[in-house]
């Protein structure tokens, strides 16, 4: 019996079994023949579904996270890709068994309670539920295993960031807080009461996200003038990430490149959160910065002292929502 959380984003999915945190790309494409699968699956799976409760994937078998990049570069999707915007409750149950690699064949996880998140859990809550809850079967990058997820909560993307910012003493206890999530195809901006519940007329939706950084660097006229094409969105975002701020093989510097871009993209993210936020400076104690994109804006928190940097801020939420999943497995034992 373990905890289990899952936090399907943009552009990273997040896991947490026990207390271990993993994340891969929310990419997923469907296997219509196994030998177009490469064997390079990286951070990602290949997963076929054997039998269980979703009748309706029998058989199937897809390729998720970085294994569907590799095995299908021009045809992948990422999850927000879908129709109806419904991949989160679509391909949720693609992503939980990925992030369940059982460690000897024919391996059994009995997860009694997993906690996830979703912009609207009153929308979609109910649905997402469905996916996920019962006994499955699958072969996972070929070792046949099984689960069984008895319950799951949905909470409101963010509220596990909340939970994990508190035990972490970044905010005191007892005062309301916001967080703004720098993610990679949105920026979210809510506000949290002392105890933990979404404030709705806070929450903001801004259409910025990190990916749009990305893709403003690749398409600048300088670096396409030096590259003598589009720069690769992938590898801007590894210069970025790892600090280095140099691009490829090449080596080449984009720090003045990505500066420029930052900043202006940082003020179109971040403008509209900021500006709820100011009429709520009365009751707002700390604006949190959590996010695949948190680090990119930290000097941000640098200079605004009411903004602070969440430790772990691009895992903070599926870090909170183990923490929570953690609490329900142990009231469960103390019951039984």
């Amino acid at each position: 019996m373990q905890p289990y959380a899952l936090d399907l984003g943009n552009g990273y999915t997040k896991f947490s079994r026990g207390s271990t945190p993993q994340m891969m790309p929310s990419y997923i494409c469907e296997a219509l023949d196994p030998s177009e699968l490469c064997d390079d699956i990286g951070f990602g799976a290949i997963i076929k579904y054997t039998g269980g409760e979703r009748t309706d994937l029998a058989g199937r078998i897809w390729a998720v996270g970085e294994a569907a990049k590799t095995s299908f570069p021009g045809a992948f999707s990422r999850v927000v890709d879908s129709e109806n915007s419904t991949g989160k409750v679509d391909f949720a149950l693609h992503f939980a068994l990925a992030g369940l690699p059982p460690m000897s064949h024919g391996q059994n996880f009995q997860i009694p309670m997993m906690y996830a998140s979703l912009p609207d859990p009153a929308l979609l809550g109910n649905a997402f539920k469905r996916a996920i809850i019962g006994t499955h079967r699958y072969i996972h990058n070929g070792v046949e295993a099984s689960a069984t997820i008895d319950d799951v909560t949905v909470l409101h993307e963010g509220q596990g960031a909340f939970v994990y910012a508190l035990s972490q003493g970044v905010f005191p206890s007892g005062t309301a807080n916001a967080i703004i999530d720098c993610g990679n195809g949105t920026t979210i901006a809510q506000a949290f009461s002392p105890n933990g519940h979404l404030i709705p007329k806070s929450r903001t939706v801004s259409q910025v996200g990190v990916f749009h950084l990305l893709k403003s660097i690749a398409s600048d006229i300088r670096f396409k003038k030096t590259l003598g094409k589009e720069g690769n969105i992938h590898l801007i975002q590894q210069a970025i990430e790892d600090g280095s701020l140099s691009y490829g093989s090449r080596n080449i510097d984009i720090s003045n490149i990505y500066r420029e871009h930052r900043n202006r993209w940082a003020s179109q993210a971040l403008k509209k959160a900021l500006e709820k936020f100011s009429t709520m400076k009365d009751e707002i104690d700390t604006i949190l910065l959590i996010g695949g994109g948190a680090n990119i804006v930290k000097i941000l928190a640098e200079k605004k002292d009411s903004i602070e940097l969440c430790p772990e801020p691009q895992l903070a939420n599926v870090l909170g929502l183990a923490k929570l999943a953690d609490k329900r497995i142990r009231n469960l034992r103390s019951v039984a």
